[in-house]
């Protein structure tokens, strides 16, 4: 991501007004319905992580999409467990 994107959304999820509406939109969201849309999209489909991240969902593989987060951060230099703390703190999951 180029650094005036990254700027921009920085300037965003500093907003008050769109932090309300944004945790309004995530509280709003139908996992079946999300996942439906995917399964049923071919595209989407011939991407080998969210193929993984499909099968471990039928096979209610926590700790495989625990495992599949943690590696997508890790090459991305990024540390999964400190994003997901910070994530819930910033949107008044915990």
């Amino acid at each position: 991501m180029n650094p005036m994107m990254q700027q921009k959304i920085q300037q965003m999820m500093g907003n008050p007004q769109f932090q309300a509406q944004y945790q309004q939109k995530l509280r709003g969201l139908n996992p079946t319905q999300v996942l439906s849309q995917i399964r049923n999209n071919p595209q989407a489909m011939n991407i080998p992580i969210v193929q993984n991240v499909i099968k471990n969902l039928d096979e209610n593989n926590t700790d495989g999409l625990m495992e599949i987060a943690n590696n997508v951060f890790r090459e991305k230099g990024q540390n999964f467990s400190e994003f997901e703390k910070n994530a819930k703190q910033y949107l008044g999951f915990n």
